[in-house]
């Protein structure tokens, strides 16, 4: 892999990035906030993004993807850090360190956050979160796939690592416009109903961009979640941002039956039901009448299950089993090719299949020929073994996390949930993150772009600088 064949395409992206972020300028004028951070976060992304456009954007193959995946996200991080920068308190390291983990959260649509007031920050640096995490959500490099870059060998390979599904269409700038076209509208219907519900244009949007990218960064204290209608609006958006964009194009073209006969929505269909019950037991068995736990239950399932992270209630009250639950439905998460992370629902469903597959096997002869079918589909060994493979790595990881919360004195059951919070991109927390220790949010920030990227573009990137390294020490 080689690193000059990224930067043409890096280039091209952080401008584009450094353009969206003028929105939150139009939302601090709108506040009479002070506009610098945004102009001066526009001018860099320019500056630098054209520097690089000067390298030619060369073919890459799909590891030089991979690699351009992960510097994009956390380049475009950087860039998108500088309002926090300039608006946090503290030392220099705490000042850069919390800020590029409020930017990276946001781009990652993780909604874990440093900011424990968000009433005390102003409204156009709240709306930099936000707007990160709709960007996010799609990936910026799909963002600006509709028509600005050229088809071909390259954007195939980028669009695989940064989607991973297939094309709604044989032409790949078709199945992007689709795919930007459908997130776009879905998010102005959802904006338009929360105003109807009552909530204020501007808590509208935000929460909106907030939920469909599965990204659940609190707006502010006072915003809430509004009323019940506006409440069941964002449960209502948190399943459409977790569900696969070629499943919402297959609906949204009138193939329902194909659509309810996918194996990814009845997996979970199952999993709602199941985690919606046993939560509603647990909080039932904790005090809670019987309406009240059913309704914070379907919130908080959703949230954890389609790894949005919004939360409407105090969990230090609740019994114990009721944060193992929720790290259950975190790990799993939502749909391939949604804006939600975790494992995703079709690798559970290739797990839990491969087990019974197993046990059918090792009781037949050798030489027996048993597929195994997923969705119907016969799935190839490699692609169980790449699932398996998957799994492992996800869950090393997460453990990983969870020892290093530990070691600064926090249980291992709320160190299990934030670590567990952090690689699925949920934001769920029974920690309050502004006070840990540096080292713990740059695990946390390590999780993050982990479980966003899927794991192995980060791999992709760690064996190419290790490599590096070796080579210059030869």
């Amino acid at each position: 892999m080689e690193l000059r064949n990224t930067l043409g395409y890096l280039g091209l992206f952080l401008e584009i990035n450094g353009i969206i972020l003028l929105v939150p300028m139009i939302i601090a004028l709108y506040y009479n906030e002070d506009t610098l951070p945004f102009l001066l976060t526009f001018i860099l992304s320019i500056l630098v993004g054209r520097a690089l456009t000067r390298y030619p954007r060369g073919e890459l193959d799909f590891g030089n993807a991979m690699l351009l995946s992960v510097i994009t996200l956390l380049v475009v991080s950087f860039f998108g850090a500088i309002p926090f920068f300039m608006t946090m308190r503290g030392s220099l390291i705490d000042v850069l360190v919390n800020g590029y983990f409020e930017s990276i959260s946001g781009y990652t649509t993780t909604g874990l956050s440093v900011i424990s007031n968000p009433d005390e920050y102003p409204t156009g640096v709240l709306f930099v979160r936000a707007l990160a995490q709709w960007i996010g959500g799609i990936g910026i490099i799909v963002l600006c796939f509709s028509g600005l870059v050229r088809e071909g060998v390259s954007t195939i390979s980028i669009y695989r690592s940064e989607l991973g599904l297939d094309r709604i269409h044989p032409s790949l700038r078709r199945t992007v416009r689709e795919i930007n076209k459908i997130y776009v509208v879905y998010t102005l219907i959802g904006v338009l109903l929360l105003w109807i519900s009552g909530m204020n244009l501007i808590d509208s949007l935000t929460q909106i961009l907030c939920a469909v990218s599965t990204g659940g960064f609190a707006f502010s204290e006072s915003a809430s979640y509004g009323n019940w209608i506006s409440q069941s609006v964002i449960v209502v958006f948190m399943l459409i941002g977790a569900t696969a964009f070629p499943l919402h194009y297959m609906l949204l073209n009138g193939r329902f039956r194909e659509f309810l006969n996918s194996t990814e929505i009845k997996v979970l269909i199952v999993l709602l039901l199941v985690g919606i019950g046993l939560f509603a037991i647990i909080l039932h068995h904790d005090g809670m009448d019987a309406g009240d736990s059913i309704e914070h239950s379907v919130f908080n399932i959703v949230s954890a299950l389609t790894t949005t992270g919004y939360s409407d209630m105090d969990f230090s009250n609740v019994h114990e089993f009721g944060p193992l639950l929720l790290i259950v439905m975190m790990l799993i998460g939502g749909g391939i090719g949604s804006t939600a992370g975790g494992l995703k629902l079709i690798r559970i469903a290739v797990l839990a299949k491969s087990v019974a597959w197993i046990m059918r096997k090792s009781t037949l002869s050798e030489r027996a020929v048993v597929p195994l079918k997923v969705g119907g589909r016969v799935l190839e060994e490699k692609e169980v073994i790449s699932t398996a493979v998957f799994f492992f790595v996800y869950v090393i990881i997460m453990i990983f996390g969870a020892i290093v919360l530990t070691g600064y004195n926090y249980s291992m059951v709320d160190a299990l949930f934030v670590s567990s919070s952090a690689i699925g991109t949920v934001g769920l927390s029974t920690i309050e993150i502004s006070t840990l220790p540096i080292p713990a949010k740059i695990v946390l920030i390590i999780e993050m772009v982990a479980g966003r990227l899927e794991i192995f573009p980060l791999m992709a990137l760690i064996h190419y600088i290790i490599r590096r390294v070796e080579g210059k020490r030869i």
